[in-house]
């Protein structure tokens, strides 16, 4: 719902041009805190880090924008580990056990894709269906399929 302006001569990031199509999205989401700059964000010629728009996102990346953009701050003890492939040395672990946490996501529970169940795999890339659905958990709570309601 934001409708903050955002002055195209002064992107957050160096390819957050106004020309791309994008860029007033990244920008939205940039200034709460929802995508951060990054020191591995790949180098720039401008010194400002690039945000890359048309890169594919991993299912642990999608797990912090959710986490991010649904103010999701909640205490999680560092000895929990929900998923097998997601310890706390992870660095999308703290966002991946929150978003658990509030019913976000589930993981997966069988063998495969997991060698050690339940697991995440947030390193895999997230498909647009999976993003959907991490976006209506998080804003949409109590929502329900026609399945679940009969």
């Amino acid at each position: 719902g934001s409708t903050d302006l955002f002055p195209c001569m002064h992107p957050a990031f160096s390819d957050g041009a106004s020309a791309s199509a994008s860029w007033l999205y990244v920008e939205r989401a940039y200034a709460p805190g929802v995508v951060r700059r990054s020191n591995s964000s790949p180098p720039c010629p401008t010194g400002i880090p690039c945000f890359v728009p048309n890169s594919a996102v991993t299912r642990g990346q999608t797990a912090k924008f959710v986490a991010n953009a649904a103010n999701y701050a909640d205490p999680i003890p560092p000895t929990q580990q929900t998923f097998g492939d997601v310890p706390s040395s992870n660095p999308f672990w703290l966002y991946v056990e929150r978003s658990y946490l509030h019913g976000v996501i589930s993981g997966y529970s069988s063998v495969p894709p997991c060698a050690v169940a339940p697991c995440f795999l947030p390193a895999n890339a997230v498909t647009r269906g999976q993003t959907a659905k991490f976006i209506a958990n998080a804003f949409f709570p109590a929502c329900q399929t026609p399945q679940a309601r009969r």
